[in-house]
């Protein structure tokens, strides 16, 4: 069995709890890169597109005052459905937070606009995005857009990053580990950049050696602040490839020139084999406001709701109950829970959970405008307020908009 194989295999294994790219593709991805290229990073820890945010606002209480003696009576009136409420009350028109969408199998249109060529979405952001491009002769490479225009990002020939490629929730920021020197070469030296997504220029870089090339970065802000992996524990694989056994979560702050570490553990998957490495997962997702995070600093442990600083400066928010939370809200008064389902995993039926201690609430709508079979799956993207978007799990589109300080969600209208 090839050391593909074998890697394949083992990653089955692990990260089940915590959201994960399509696997699968992402190797093949990889694998028909490394037809073109030296022997490379086997392992692509793509961004995590389908990435996973969201929303949400506290509960309104609203005092009536007066006696029947003092006010007049009132004809009775009649009350609106619930339909009719959620569309009053939540838009319903599509949202501008991701423009950008995977049409006919491999097509990439922006705003309507189709990019030419082949390509596989990785992420997207308003009108920015990161995709794989496959040419006419099957070789692969990767690049970045703003709006219908691509631009490479380095190694753009043949080649993949060996870790992810996040966006800022402004799209002001992209960030990526790539190779600074020969590509070609074993273990060439790292280089950690934040691009102006307006420019087109790095805007801020620092050495990346000691990062988790298979991880590369986590999130970054919209003040350029990034979260990545720092490996504890360098190993070299069967192939003389530069691997981490152990990690930690670190932040890094260009601004104010501060590197520092985050309340984050790190799951160490198992080696399948003695001559290929752990699978490395950091407990980390991007969720809530532009700076949020939600984090465990063991895989058992309770998640907590935390954001930083532009300065790198690490604060609490909430602590949340272990397992199915699936969204905070940018404005950071609610997060989206998901039940337990039959099969062990969370996300059959949902409920909203006040950050500052309220009544959790269920969301019946939501359970109606979801496959049961595969809600689970479904993403949350984070829009504005209390507002989530609800991603599809395969297609990425956006099918409803939930109000979280209602517990309401509404069919998006094309």
């Amino acid at each position: 069995m090839s050391i593909d194989q074998r890697i394949r295999e083992g990653l089955r294994t692990v990260n089940d709890d915590m959201p994960m790219p399509d696997v699968e593709a992402a190797l093949a991805t990889v694998i028909a890169g490394r037809q073109q290229t030296h022997r490379r990073h086997v392992v692509a820890a793509l961004a995590a597109a389908a990435a996973v945010v969201a929303v949400i606002a506290g509960l309104t209480a609203l005092n009536n005052q007066g006696t029947d003696s003092q006010q007049p009576i009132d004809p009775p009136t009649e009350t609106p459905t619930d339909a009719e409420t959620d569309k009053d009350s939540i838009p319903v028109e599509p949202s501008e937070v991701i423009s950008v969408s995977q049409v006919r199998g491999r097509g990439l249109e922006v705003e309507g606009e189709a990019v030419p060529g082949n390509w596989e979405l990785l992420e997207a952001r308003r009108d920015v995005w990161v995709a794989i491009k496959t040419d006419e002769n099957e070789v692969t490479s990767q690049w970045w857009g703003k709006g219908a225009t691509p631009h490479p990002v380095p190694p753009s020939v043949g080649d993949i990053l060996p870790g992810g490629v996040v966006i800022s929730q402004d799209a002001h920021w992209i960030a990526w580990t790539r190779p600074a020197a020969d590509v070609n070469s074993t273990n060439p030296p790292m280089v950690m950049e934040v691009v102006d997504t307006a420019t087109g220029e790095v805007r801020w870089s620092r050495n990346a050696d000691a990062d988790v090339r298979d991880v590369g970065p986590l999130a970054v802000t919209n003040d350029g602040v990034v979260v990545f992996a720092h490996c504890l524990e360098p190993v070299l694989d069967s192939d003389g490839l530069q691997r981490c056994a152990d990690a930690r979560v670190d932040v890094w702050a260009p601004e104010a020139d501060v590197v520092g570490t985050l309340p984050a553990g790190v799951r160490v998957g198992d080696a399948p084999f003695p001559d290929v490495p752990p699978t490395l997962g950091p407990l980390v997702q991007r969720m809530g406001a532009h700076n949020g995070l939600l984090v465990q600093s063991a895989e058992m442990a309770r998640p907590q709701y935390i954001r930083v600083s532009e300065g790198g400066d690490v604060e609490v928010v909430a602590t949340l109950p272990a397992g199915g939370v699936k969204a905070v809200t940018a404005d950071e008064r609610f997060a989206l829970l998901g039940g337990r389902c039959d099969d062990g995993e969370f996300g059959c039926g949902w409920s909203v959970l006040p950050l500052d201690g309220g009544q959790q609430s269920p969301i019946p709508s939501l359970t109606k405008l979801v496959s049961p079979q595969t809600d689970y799956l479904y993403g949350f993207v984070v829009e504005r307020d209390d507002l989530l978007l609800v991603q599809e799990p395969v297609s990425g589109a956006i099918v409803a908009r939930c109000g979280l300080a209602q517990a309401r969600c509404v069919r998006i209208e094309k």
